[in-house]
């Protein structure tokens, strides 16, 4: 059986391994791809804020000799205990918020319905939000001290089991459709390999994660209510939907790796083409373009003369399945004296 040192450790460990993704997230965004951090990165950052809250709340508690104490732990553990359900119930929304501000920028507005759809999906975690805040803040209604009160009679958010089925319900409800949300975008994407479809849907599908962790602090709550197992259980579960939305950003950092190791593994670009769609223009001339709508979470650009493992791969969602191609090539003729002659351009077209 654990002991609370062992818990304090585990968590420490967790919490460390989070920060970690995170750092490397950042790393991605502003080394690698030289970009601006997005909406997506801000909220994964007020999620390792909670993270870190939550640790050392418990940690204040382990120092106070009352972690297994859920009977009369005296009014300073009761405090901190009222603040956890801040940096937990209502934490618990912010990695969500950066999956789906990942969302939003990966679904561009040639696709309307999906894009109504996510409108709908934000709407209703954003409620659920507001929802669980007023919860854990009025749960007593205007007696907010009732929360730290040592009479064993006395109102505590912590302590109700009714309150934590509702906040289970809706953070599970909101996991669960940000998982589902993305697989029927992964039909639209235009990839050149189909191993890299196959990519993202493992790194969509790390969610399940979340909802198995999810599922086990429920079964842990509902059968053994608050006790000592459950500081384990919910910090784990907010520090795997840490790791698994920093995840969501590494994929140019294991190409980054990947030359580093097979340096000799190159590919070809082409060095200009024009694809023509139903669905708008795009022309690649070597430059770095974005994909889907403006300012993409994806970062995946094809840029002539890089490796595939510095280039990484262009990634479209298009309007229509069918596409005509222009391919421009240029012939460049030079004189037997070596002086240059004037161009000649030849159009191929398929």
């Amino acid at each position: 059986m654990l002991s609370d040192s062992d818990v304090i450790a585990g968590e420490w460990t967790m919490l460390s391994l989070a920060l970690m993704l995170v750092c490397s997230r950042f790393y991605v965004r502003l080394i690698l791809l030289k970009d601006t951090p997005h909406w997506a990165d801000f909220w994964v950052l007020v999620a390792a804020a909670c993270g870190t809250g939550l640790t050392i709340c418990d940690t204040l508690i382990y120092k106070a000799g009352t972690m297994e104490n859920f009977s009369d732990p005296g009014s300073y553990t009761l405090k901190v205990r009222f603040l956890q359900n801040y940096w937990f119930d209502v934490g618990m929304y912010f990695p969500k918020f950066s999956i789906l501000s990942f969302y939003y920028e990966l679904v561009p507005p040639t696709k309307p319905r999906i894009r109504k759809l996510l409108y709908v999906l934000i709407a209703f975690t954003v409620a659920c939000s507001i929802v669980t805040f007023l919860d854990a803040t009025f749960w007593c209604r205007a007696d907010i001290a009732s929360n730290w009160s040592e009479d064993p009679d006395a109102c505590s958010a912590f302590n109700s089991m009714t309150m934590m089925r509702i906040h289970w319900s809706m953070n599970f409800s909101t996991e669960v459709f940000n998982v589902i949300f993305p697989f029927p975008i992964l039909r639209d994407l235009k990839l050149r390999k189909p191993r890299e479809k196959i990519g993202l849907g493992v790194i969509f599908g790390l969610g399940l994660l979340t909802i198995s962790v999810s599922i086990g602090r429920f079964i842990n709550m509902a059968t053994q209510g608050n006790n000592f197992d459950a500081y384990l259980w919910a910090s784990s579960e907010l520090y795997v939907s840490i790791m698994v939305v920093s995840l969501t950003a590494l994929r140019p950092l294991l190409r980054k790796i990947s030359h580093s190791v097979y340096p000799n593994q190159t590919a070809t670009v082409d060095q200009s083409i024009l694809q023509t769609k139903s669905g708008g223009l795009r022309m690649e001339t070597g430059e770095s373009r974005p994909t889907g709508s403006p300012h993409s979470g994806l970062g995946w650009r094809a840029q002539s003369g890089k490796t595939d493992a510095e280039a990484g791969s262009q990634v479209e969602l298009g309007a229509e399945s069918e596409m005509s191609y222009v391919i421009v090539t240029e012939e460049i003729q030079a004189s037997a004296a070596g002086k240059p002659e004037n161009p000649t351009s030849n159009e191929a077209r398929h």
